[in-house]
């Protein structure tokens, strides 16, 4: 039995020992153990290399979209759905068998179901073809793997074939409307964010690494991104920084570039294509979610939880639009709002290209700062000191 997670391993090992189901799993695959995550296939094909068996033996046991995606990819035996009232409706209606309940589970009725399909291709093609009619281009392909698919957006990569016979690969980012996931995403309204911000954000982003933007398109209400791809660079995606604390503190300078560059003293300051991004206050579905799960998550994670956490936690519930509504008033910064290591590509190994700007707004710049802490080390209270102190020193 092995256990595949996309939460840290420290976490997904004190979880496993609270509960005592550790001497039931032989193998843990956390996120540090992979450089792509659900919905990639990787963590699952990972695991089933650490089990030393063949793919074609395996049954993998799943809950969420995301993990059936990276389920479905990697052409195992049988595939298991666990159903329950909060099961998003792209769980419910997948061709597989489900249950409800693991003590009812029979191995040997368990079935297979085709592979679900992204967009279609000739249609895609041709907005292609108009966005990129100016760059005297002799013909577009697709290439044969998917980048991501059954997140918010699908990734695909194309091959650009010019006049003068020369090459380049782009990517093309494209709405995801078919999943639990992209109601979130429609809520947050984070299509709609990451095409403004390439279409009027991005010409001004001078002291900072995007991958370059070649224009959009939208079709049966997608939004289609065309980006230069990264992976023509020597470098790559998603570093550890836990164990490179140089290139942590070249990502923390490079945001604070940004945040000091757009930075307003108050609502009279925002330049023009600022001036319709919202501030945390603003984004009402967080107070939305917040009220909705707050109870049931306290419930669920109770046996996880020190007192002082439950504490620490309750506070922050019942001050939370409190807490916003401080994050919101000016001076504020233009902010990322998803800044963490998979979200960045380091060219040689050493600078960081940004990505994925579906959360862009207007907030205290530190904010980018705590996230980046959160999402991509693991606590060490002496990084965490070195990379505040680092922040507003620069600010000083």
């Amino acid at each position: 039995i092995a256990i595949v997670t996309s939460c840290n391993k420290t976490a997904a090992e004190f979880i496993l020992k609270k509960t005592k189901l550790d001497k039931y799993v032989n193998i843990l695959i956390a996120s540090e153990d992979c450089s792509k995550h659900k919905p990639n296939p990787e963590p699952y094909l990972t695991a089933i290399k650490e089990l030393n068996v063949k793919q074609e033996d395996c049954i993998i046991f799943e809950d969420s979209y995301s993990g059936y995606i990276s389920a479905k990819n990697t052409s195992v035996y049988k595939i298991c759905l666990i159903i329950n009232d909060e099961s998003c409706d792209d769980i419910k209606n997948a061709d597989e068998f489900k249950i409800n309940n693991y003590k009812k589970l029979n191995i040997n009725e368990i079935i297979k179901s085709e592979i679900i399909k992204i967009e279609n291709d000739e249609y895609i093609l041709e907005n292609l073809y108009k966005i990129l009619r100016d760059f005297s281009i002799k013909n577009i392909t697709k290439n044969n793997s998917n980048l991501k698919t059954g997140y918010i957006c699908d990734i695909t990569s194309y091959n650009l074939k010019y006049k003068d016979n020369t090459n380049e690969n782009i990517i093309l980012k494209i709405s995801n409307l078919n999943n639990e996931l992209s109601k979130t995403a429609i809520q947050l309204n984070m299509y709609k964010n990451e095409k403004y911000f390439y279409t009027n954000i991005y010409p001004l982003m001078i002291n900072i690494n995007i991958p370059r933007f070649f224009g959009s398109f939208e079709v049966n209400n997608k939004d289609g991104i065309i980006l230069e791809n990264l992976n023509k660079y020597s470098g790559t995606f998603n570093i550890n920084l836990n164990k490179n604390i140089d290139v942590l503190l070249r990502v923390v300078n490079n945001i604070f570039n940004m945040h000091n560059k757009f930075y307003f003293e108050n609502s009279n300051d925002k330049i023009d294509s600022m001036k319709n991004l919202l501030t945390v206050n603003q984004i009402s579905y967080y107070s939305k979610l917040i009220y909705n799960r707050f109870d049931k998550f306290m419930l669920k994670n109770s046996i996880l939880l020190t007192e002082n956490n439950k504490t620490n936690l309750e506070y922050i519930y019942h001050n939370f639009n409190k807490i916003l509504d401080e994050a919101s008033e000016f001076p504020l910064s233009f902010c990322h709002g998803d800044l963490k290591s998979p979200n960045i590509f380091y060219k040689d190994n050493t600078t960081p290209y940004f990505l994925d700007w579906q959360y862009i707004h207007l907030n205290k710049g530190i904010s980018d700062i705590v996230f980046l802490l959160v999402e991509s080390i693991e606590f060490n209270k002496f990084t965490v000191d070195v990379v505040i102190n680092y922040y507003y020193k620069l600010i000083n």
